[in-house]
C-alpha cells in the first residue's frame, strides 16, 4: 500500500501475484501440538501477450504455522515458474523520430520466489509482532515490519506499526527505499460497534519521490 510496510505484490488482493490465487489446489494439515503445514499450487496462473509478457504456468507455495498460548510464528515460501518475453525498447532520434523500432525478445524460462517470516508475542496487555519479507525477485524490494498493540482496558486499544522498504542495491542506488509508521486508536462502543482513528506517514529516500500522509477515522458495525 501507500505506506510500503509489506509487499503489495503479495498482499494487495488484486491480480496474479497480489494476494489472490486462481485455479488453486491447497492442503492444510490438521493442527498437531500447535503446528500446521499448508501446501498449495496453481495451474496456468497468468497468460499475457505482447511486450513484457509473462506466462506463469504454475506456482508452488509451502507454509508452516506454530501457535502457542502467548506467541505464534509462521514461514511462507512461494515459487513461480513460467516463460517471459522481455521487450526490446524503441530507440528514438534526437528529433523524436524512431531510430530502431521496439521488438519482442526471445522467450526465456523464469523462476521467481519469495519468502515471508514472522511472528508475534503477547505479554498481558502488550502484543509485539515482527515480519520480514524477502520479495526482491517479485517486487524488487525486501520489507521489514514491527508492530505493537496495547490494550489500555477492555474497550480501548492503541496500535503502532513501523516498517521499511529495502532495496538490496542500496550501496549504488540508495534512493529506492522508504521508512514508514502508523499510529491508530480503537474504542469499542459495544460488542458489535467500534470507533477508530489513525495516522500514517511514509518518507521516501529519494527526494524526487512523493512522500505520503494518511489520516483515517470511522466506525465499524458488525452484523
Amino acid at each position: 500500500g501507500a505506506l510500503a510496510m509489506q509487499s503489495s505484490m503479495l498482499h494487495g488482493g488484486a491480480g496474479r501475484t497480489r494476494g489472490r490465487m486462481t485455479d488453486l489446489v491447497q492442503y492444510s494439515s490438521p493442527k498437531m501440538g500447535g503446528m500446521q503445514l499448508v501446501i498449495n499450487t496453481t495451474f496456468d496462473a497468468a497468460n499475457t501477450t505482447g511486450a513484457n509478457k509473462k506466462d506463469i504456468d504454475e506456482t508452488i507455495g509451502v507454509g508452516f504455522r506454530y501457535e502457542a498460548k502467548d506467541f505464534n510464528v509462521y514461514v511462507d515460501m512461494i515459487d513461480m515458474s513460467g516463460e517471459q518475453n522481455p521487450a526490446k525498447a524503441t530507440v528514438y532520434n534526437t528529433d523524436g523520430t524512431i531510430k530502431t523500432a521496439g521488438v519482442l525478445g526471445d522467450d526465456v524460462v523464469v523462476s521467481e520466489s519469495a519468502t515471508k517470516i514472522g511472528g508475534s508475542y503477547e505479554m498481558g496487555a502488550l502484543k509485539i509482532g515482527v515480519q520480514l519479507e524477502q520479495t526482491e525477485d517479485l517486487a524488487d524490494n525486501d520489507y521489514r515490519m514491527l508492530s505493537v498493540a496495547y490494550k489500555v482496558d477492555g474497550n480501548n486499544s492503541v496500535y503502532f506499526t513501523t516498517g521499511q522498504k529495502v532495496d538490496n542495491d542500496t550501496v549504488t542506488n540508495p534512493s529506492k527505499g522508504s521508512t514508514s509508521f502508523a499510529l491508530a486508536y480503537d474504542h469499542k462502543m459495544s460488542k458489535s460497534t467500534d470507533l477508530y482513528a489513525g495516522y500514517g506517514s511514509r518518507d521516501d529516500n529519494d527526494p524526487a519521490s512523493k512522500d505520503y500522509t494518511v489520516i483515517t477515522a470511522g466506525m465499524r458495525v458488525k452484523f
